[in-house]
């Protein structure tokens, strides 16, 4: 059995108590629910992101403690990195196991059509609103106050440069109101 076979046959209880493992849940969701296998593929996108975000910062600590020469610290850090980065190989293969643009039907391989994504890019002069649904939405640019426009491809990195704008345009306001919260 492969690494990456072993990663996904972490077992789950189904309603009639039988044991199934993510390799067998995928395809049901994708049949049954396929717009719920995009939300949950979305879902661990960001999950993924974060647990790497989360592994860059451990590493940075690991590098920090390994500089001071505090090896029991170097040493825990490492063993967490350990742990959290088959984590996210696991992540990585559920999330290729969602988007696959391959199905199997009737004991063979039929590819499904890929959509014309020209029908879905977005056009950069018109601007959105807060009042409009992002669901399942992922940012590309934003400005504030017809300010320049802002490149960032995540919602977490959106809220960061927001707070960033935010604390040159009055910091002592802004750092008032992140005290009353």
């Amino acid at each position: 059995m492969s690494v990456e076979d072993k990663l996904l046959t972490i077992p789950f209880l189904s309603a009639g108590g039988m044991k199934m493992n993510i390799k067998e849940l995928i395809p049901l969701i994708k049949e049954e629910v396929p717009n719920k296998a995009i939300d949950l593929s979305d879902s661990l996108e960001l999950l993924k992101e974060t647990v790497a975000d989360t592994l860059t910062e451990i590493l940075r600590k690991s590098h920090t403690a390994f500089q001071h020469r505090d090896l029991q610290k170097w040493n825990e850090l490492n063993r967490l990195i350990d742990k959290i980065v088959p984590i996210e190989e696991q992540l990585v293969q559920i999330i290729e196991e969602l988007d696959m643009d391959v199905t199997e039907k009737d004991g063979e391989m039929e590819r499904r059509s890929l959509p014309n994504y020209a029908d879905y890019l977005v056009d950069p002069n018109v601007e959105h609103t807060l009042y409009e649904d992002y669901t399942h939405r992922r940012p590309c640019a934003f400005s504030m106050n017809n300010g320049p426009r802002i490149e960032v491809s995540t919602w977490k990195e959106m809220l960061i440069k927001t707070c960033e704008i935010l604390m040159e345009m009055d910091e002592k306001k802004f750092c008032n109101y992140s005290a009353r919260t």
